[in-house]
């Protein structure tokens, strides 16, 4: 069996990421490796992680790009998984991730999504990774997360942001993958 490691950066999250680390511990596959890097949270996300069994790596400057640098450098499986502390992964989501990964073709891996990420550093990943290998879309592995970031005075900025990203890759056809 593969030794999977699971990384979830996190700032100030201690309410949604009980719901995500219920979610990682239902999991069909019950041996991997669980870090939640705390990205210099002021609220008790790093208690909150400890209290459900993660390792917590604490990075004293906050960022998405530094925290997933530090859970990779923190981690020791031969498969690195990542998910948002407000998401919440279904109980297959590590073992099909773990079958597709098996392929020594694939270089990666990325869900299906109706609407893509922030700054599309998934994306951006993704045509990276194509230079290694096969990247492989799992339109089927859907992972819940929350709306909050629609709310709030950024909402409608965020929404057409990624309404232009789904434009752009699935009718452009803006670089296959």
């Amino acid at each position: 069996m593969v030794r999977i490691s699971v990384v979830v950066p996190a700032h100030n999250e201690e309410e949604v990421l009980p719901a995500c680390l219920a979610a990682l511990r239902s999991q069909s596959i019950s041996e991997f490796e669980l870090i939640v890097v705390d990205s210099a949270s002021t609220d008790r996300t790093g208690e909150v992680a400890r209290a459900h069994g993660a390792q917590v790596v604490r990075v004293e400057r906050p960022g998405l790009a530094r925290a997933r640098q530090a859970g990779f450098e923190a981690a020791s499986g031969e498969i690195v998984a990542t998910t948002d502390a407000d998401s919440q992964p279904p109980p297959d989501w590590l073992a099909r991730l773990g079958a597709a990964l098996a392929d020594p073709e694939v270089g990666g891996f990325k869900r299906g999504e109706a609407f893509y990420g922030d700054d599309e550093t998934d994306i951006r990943l993704a045509f990276k990774l194509r230079r290694v290998g096969k990247v492989v879309f799992l339109p089927d592995l859907l992972v819940t997360t929350s709306m909050r970031k629609l709310s709030g005075p950024h909402g409608l900025r965020y929404l057409f942001h990624h309404i232009r990203n789904y434009f752009r890759l699935c009718w452009l056809s803006y670089g296959k993958v």
